[in-house]
């Protein structure tokens, strides 16, 4: 008998004692190597079970759904929004693995803004997450003594023109329109909720309208509650569990919104290492990545491998074939047969359109009763005339069409229209163009009118603190400090929808005693 045979021999015998004295009897060797050999069993019995145990799990990482799978062969995928679902998909586990964890990723079909339930089954096991779709980026700063914000498509930046502002506090809420020119003011009304010392959080919501459906923001609070602070977007849980660890991610970005049969797809790739979590850094010069073309039914249309630049990153070209089904098509990136990140294109037999029409903008402040006038110019993009183009101009208000009308244009393209607002309200204008080949598109703009208007008056070169004047019986005065030799007043008129116009304002400008200082008139934000 070898050394290691004696050990065990002897380790074995070392149990005797344990299990041998009950109640005076000596139990034999063959009585204790039973006993030991039932412990033995249930622990094995445990390791197996543990083993066998199934499991499911989901994560969202960038656009891709990341499923889980232990010991399962396949599970069933389920969008969910306000309880109605929107995308499904069976899953099956190809690699199969026994106890590790196998990973099947699957891209983010198209959705639209909103929040979603993220679920998984299969053998009797499920996991479900939730999945916030926001596609506005909105940045909030402080601006003098109030705050501006800046809304802009989340992945390109390019920055809206128009959106709707909702804020809530408590439980007020305030929507406004908002005409967007760089970092822009909230109209005043949302300022002074904002500035009121109410201790609750003051928070805002852009959307923007994209054909039939709604983009928008995630909440941005403005005001924490209890005190004033820094603009900070909340963060909201998109994944069951965070898993802090160093991984390799990246973006990718395409030269076009949509593409057609034959058309040549370019791309970049910005790749990046580190902790999600903590801090990312672009990856060095000359890692080896693989970028592949998928078609609208995911098979593979093409794979070409990048080294990266200086920068961590990389560019190339996929020719986009003719013959395939039209829909959704995937390029993503991946690390051998790890996939670190994707993109889904739009590829459809589309045309593209031979003119546009730019709506002259609405300075004007207009009234119930008031002719309204709405003008702009048609623009040739392919150098063909549009004298002969037929033109409709149909004007609404609150969905009931108030007169409709067939236009013509000038040499030049410019057309313009007037017609009577006999109500207030927010009224819609559509021009439908039909030019002589046949290719008809429609433009859309809106004109408010109102029965109000408000009027802003802001000291711009005052100082902050306080002031008592004991001479003034007022008990809720607010006072502003000018430590300069003259005071510096901006006015501002804005609509019902809270934006900013053109307008004559005539001012007098008083002492306390009601002293007339100055007299004038100017026009609004200058």
């Amino acid at each position: 008998m070898d050394s290691r045979c004696q050990a065990f021999e002897k380790e074995r015998e070392s149990y005797i004692p344990k299990y041998a004295r009950q109640e005076f009897s000596i139990m034999s060797s063959n009585d204790v190597d039973e006993i030991i050999a039932k412990e033995c069993g249930s622990e094995i019995i445990s390791l197996i079970y543990k083993l066998e145990e199934k499991k499911v799990g989901v994560s969202v990482r960038e656009d891709t759904v990341l499923v889980r799978f232990r010991n399962i062969r396949s599970a069933n995928l389920l969008i969910e929004n306000q309880g109605k679902g929107v995308f499904r998909k069976r899953l099956d586990n190809l690699a199969r693995s026994f106890y590790v964890w196998d990973t099947v990723k699957v891209a983010l079909p198209e959705l639209k803004d909103g929040d979603y339930r993220i679920k998984v089954a299969g053998s009797g096991k499920d996991a479900e997450i939730s999945y916030v779709h926001k596609t506005v980026s909105v940045a909030v700063r402080r601006q003098g003594d109030g705050f501006a914000i800046f809304p802009a498509d989340f992945i390109t930046g390019e920055p809206f023109k128009e959106v709707e502002v909702t804020m809530t506090r408590g439980e007020r809420m305030l929507k406004a329109h908002l005409s967007v020119d760089g970092f822009t003011l909230l109209p005043a009304e949302m300022q002074e909720l904002a500035a009121k010392k109410s201790g609750l959080k003051c928070g805002i919501v852009c959307s923007v309208a994209d054909g039939q459906s709604v983009r928008l923001s995630k909440e941005v609070v403005i005001v924490k509650a209890s005190y004033m602070d820094h603009p900070v977007t909340e963060p909201v849980e998109v994944t069951a569990e965070i898993n802090s660890k160093t991984e390799t991610y990246g973006r990718i970005f395409n030269d076009r919104g949509a593409y057609k049969p034959g058309d040549m797809l370019r791309f970049k790739a910005v790749m990046f290492r580190g902790d999600i979590h903590k801090r990312l850094a672009v990856i060095g010069k000359d890692a080896a990545f693989k970028a592949t073309l998928y078609d609208s039914q995911m098979n593979v249309v093409e794979e070409k491998s990048f080294l990266t630049n200086d920068f961590g990153s990389f560019a190339g070209e996929f020719a986009i074939p003719k013959g395939r089904r039209n829909g959704l098509f995937k390029i993503s990136v991946s690390d051998g047969d790890n996939e670190i990140t994707s993109r889904m294109l739009r590829v459809e037999d589309f045309v593209l359109p031979t003119f546009g029409l730019t709506f002259d903008e609405q300075k004007s402040l207009y009234f119930a009763g008031d002719s309204v006038t709405v003008s702009g110019k048609v623009e040739s993009l392919s150098g063909h005339s549009l004298a002969s183009a037929r033109m409709t101009l149909k004007v609404s208000l609150g969905g009931k069409t108030i007169e409709e009308k067939e236009m013509t244009s000038s040499s030049d393209g410019r057309f313009s229209h007037q017609f009577k607002a006999k109500d207030q309200g927010r009224y819609s204008i559509k021009v439908t163009v039909k030019d002589e080949t046949g290719e008809t598109r429609e433009f859309d703009t809106s004109v408010n009118v109102n029965n109000v208007i408000k009027l802003d008056v802001r000291l711009a070169n005052g100082t902050d603190g306080d002031l008592l004047l004991t001479d003034l019986n007022e008990s809720n005065a607010s006072h502003g400090i000018v430590t300069e030799d003259k005071a510096f007043f901006v006015l501002e008129v804005r609509d019902r929808y809270g934006k900013k116009v053109k307008s004559e304002v005539g001012f007098d400008f008083k002492d306390v005693s009601g002293k007339i200082l100055k007299t004038g008139k100017c026009v609004s934000g200058d």
